[in-house]
């Protein structure tokens, strides 16, 4: 038997190496706690006032199955996710604490539970189909699928008391309905003979049925592994202790090298499991106020009392309801295995595993459930430890030194083992392919079959049928299957455990404002399929921590001998004649022909920089020689003038220009002659007085300078084209400094004549 762990997850997680990132899981079950508090109502029913879940959007009606699904989904998020059981602040607008959401929804399933007399005292139970309306169940006839509910979910409030070292204030009414539900499962358990062609061992929905129906089975199967998970923690020992006394009588072969290591394999494993069982069971808590004992032991007790062992005796598994679910699960699944393992892989079957349907013809029909089957066949087989069963039978055959039973038994569980992956592979590839083609409705939703028909009629079936019990939708138990193999199977890290990860974040709620939600189903929530997703992200976080934590933990704390492992490796390739060393030979080499090539480009500049820079160096002394000595004071005077002649000041007493003459005008206006010649000219003659002055000043003052600028060369003399080359460039050179200059004088001369006047 395989252990079942369980965890999951919005702040994302960084993760090194080849693994991707995450979403935290306690962060996940806040956003997911903040809509199962939205669901969390409080109704009056009968006088009573009640409070818990519904079962989907758009009721207000609590029953049975709906508190269950929401109970286990909600503890999940506290055990397995880690929010705090007592903290009444995780959230805004939060409905009490984790703890008393979970009392109250305990206290309205016991109620809904108990058959009482006239007197009021309680006399049984009845598990009915709540919040579904009928009257059709009774304490006689109760329904099969809210027992293995309750017993789950009464089973994780023990575990979790446990835990915390603390006695459930309701632990022996939970414990009897622990008892009561164990009974009246194993009661029911259907035994035909058969030709072995199809399904006629397992449960149906209730008492006295006749047909087994594969769903009702899964459920009694997957509540069998909810009680193996609750008491693991011994119960591997136990299982371990049978299995060696089946081997006990064993011969082994001891020429047989093989034959020996295999047994001290198996000697090895048994005395681990029993030297924890020893440690757990002497370990005691001092403080028995708060708790008679640890955890291990206070799961044993409550094993014991559900088992009726006495404290007296040892812990067992023999003569137990435990032995007998565990017997009756067993036999179901040899029989599913027997009567599947030749088409698991490539066909679907009917509930009766008889028949088989095609993708083909799947695709044909309007509604199915064969979908739902593969899941269910896998569930059975894996839940029941089918794949432990091979093993033990390989080892017994090893044992007796029967290699052809050995080798028959290894083909067989390969064959298993093969047929569950490529089983459900196919299921999602027909599932997807429905979708993409719109049609996945076909499979999409299971709802319950009723199809015993009773002697006598005792109860109404027809009023059954008419119900139309949705239980959930199929892709939430198409990667609880997958994971299921994962953890039983496989044992190794595989790539469509992220694959269907990014299903469960895909398939959540999106309301009419394209807002995603943290519950499931297409039309908003529905508790059923609600807790499967939860399970599979519970269990996509085990996978995560079991098979890619430990890796991420070995990269962090192996950094510093990886860093010397790389360095070593970086030191080999940084020799001549490795990879770096190469590239660094070559990358000198062409840093030297470049800096030889950027030295030759060097001097070049250079060179032409000694011959260009006299001819300059002349200019620009004659330049400034000439503007210093010879013109400095001409050009402020003239450009004094010129600025009082641009001017033309209307008034001016200081002014050494007369002013003209004044006519009046036959209308009374002042005007005069000269204005009337300025109004003329004006357009001809005020754009262009600078360019005329500049020109002309230009025109003198570099004919002096070229006069010097040959004077300094000896035996120089030019020709008419490098006399006019030489215009050119002292144009080119120094027009615009020359106007820039004379502008100056220009601005000065006015500033010294405005002086004056003032």
């Amino acid at each position: 038997m395989s252990n079942s762990n369980v965890q999951d997850a919005t702040t994302e997680r960084k993760i090194p190496l080849v693994f991707e990132a995450h979403n935290d899981k306690e962060d996940v079950a806040k956003n997911i706690f903040v809509e199962l508090n939205k669901r969390f109502i409080t109704i009056t029913e009968n006088g009573r006032k009640r409070k818990g879940f519904c079962m989907e959007d758009g009721s207000r009606r609590i029953g049975l199955l709906s508190q269950c699904h929401s109970l286990q989904t909600m503890v999940s998020l506290a055990q397995d996710f880690g929010l705090d059981f007592t903290d009444a602040n995780i959230i805004e607008k939060q409905n009490g604490t984790i703890r008393e959401m979970m009392d109250a929804v305990i206290e309205d399933v016991l109620e809904l539970l108990y058959v009482k007399n006239e007197n009021g005292d309680v006399t049984g139970y009845k598990f009915d189909a709540s919040p579904y309306e009928t009257d059709a169940f009774n304490e006689t006839y109760s329904n099969i699928d809210s027992i293995t509910w309750v017993i789950s979910s009464f089973l994780l409030i023990l575990k979790h008391h446990a835990h915390i070292h603390e006695v459930c204030k309701w632990e022996s009414v939970l414990v009897d309905v622990i008892k009561r539900g164990l009974n009246y499962i194993n009661n029911s358990f259907i035994s035909k003979k058969g030709d072995g062609t199809s399904l006629t061992t397992g449960w149906n929905f209730t008492a006295e049925c006749e047909e087994p129906s594969l769903y009702f089975t899964f459920a009694v199967c997957d509540c069998y592994i909810s009680f193996y998970n609750t008491f693991e923690v011994f119960l591997k020992y136990l299982h371990a202790e049978r299995n060696k006394e089946q081997l006990g009588g064993v011969r082994i072969n001891e020429d047989d090298e093989k034959q020996r290591e295999r047994y001290k394999e198996w000697e090895d494993t048994y005395k681990k499991n029993l030297l924890e069982y020893e440690e757990h069971r002497d370990d005691v808590v001092a403080d028995e106020k708060t708790a008679r004992h640890n955890e291990y032991n206070e799961l044993i007790r409550v094993f014991r009392l559900i088992n009726d062992i006495n404290d007296r005796d040892e812990v067992r598994i023999e003569n137990t309801l435990y032995e007998k679910l565990a017997t009756n699960c067993m036999t179901v699944a040899k029989q599913v295995w027997a009567c599947t393992k030749e088409n698991l892989a490539e066909k679907f079957f009917y509930n009766d595993l008889k028949n088989t349907v095609t993708e083909q013809e799947l695709k044909m029909s309007t509604t199915s459930d064969v979908l739902f089957n593969t899941v269910y066949i896998i569930n059975i087989m894996l839940s029941a430890g089918l794949d432990a069963d091979l093993e033990l039978e390989r080892e017994k055959a090893k044992r007796w030194g029967d290699m052809e039973t050995v080798r028959e038994k290894q083909r067989e569980y390969d064959n298993l083992l093969e047929s569950c992956m490529l089983a459900v592979q196919r299921a999602f590839r027909t599932y997807e392919s429905l979708r993409n083609a719109g049609k996945d409705y076909i499979v999409d939703q299971f709802l319950i079959g009723f199809n015993e028909n009773f002697d006598g009629h005792k109860m109404p079936i027809s009023e059954l049928r008419k119900l139309r019990m949705r239980v959930f939708s199929l892709v939430p138990l198409l990667i609880h299957t997958n994971n299921t193999i994962s953890e039983y199977l496989i044992k190794y890290p595989h790539y469509n455990m992220r694959k269907y990860h990014q299903y469960i974040l895909d398939n959540r709620f999106v309301d009419k404002n394209n807002k995603v939600h943290w519950i499931w189903e297409r039309d908003g929530f529905f508790s059923g399929s609600n807790f499967y997703y939860v399970l599979s992200l519970k269990e996509f976080y085990n996978y995560h921590e079991t098979y890619e934590d430990p890796y991420i933990e070995i990269h962090s704390k192996n950094s510093e001998q990886r860093k010397i492992i790389e360095g070593r490796y970086k030191k080999d390739l940084e020799l001549p004649d490795g990879a770096i060393g190469k590239l660094e030979i070559e990358k000198n080499s062409l840093e030297r022909a470049n800096s030889a090539q950027a030295a030759e480009i060097k001097e070049l500049k250079q060179q032409l920089e000694n011959i260009e820079r006299p001819v300059e160096d002349a200019v620009r002394n004659i330049v400034n020689e000439e503007f210093e000595k010879q013109f400095a004071l001409r050009l402020s005077q003239a450009f004094s003038t010129t600025s009082k002649v641009l001017t033309l000041p209307s008034v001016d007493d200081t002014s050494d220009i007369p002013l003209p003459s004044v006519q009046k005008t036959t209308d009374g206006d002042e005007t005069t002659s000269d204005d009337k010649k300025k109004r003329r000219k004006k357009k001809e003659r005020t754009p262009g007085i600078y360019e005329s002055i500049n020109n002309s000043l230009f025109e003198l003052i570099w004919r002096s300078m070229l006069a010097r600028f040959c004077d300094s060369q000896i035996g120089t003399t030019i020709t008419a084209d490098e006399y006019l080359a030489f215009q050119e460039k002292v144009k080119k050179e120094f027009a615009r400094t020359v106007r820039r200059y004379i502008n100056d004088i220009c601005y000065q001369s006015e500033q010294i004549s405005d002086t004056e006047n003032k």
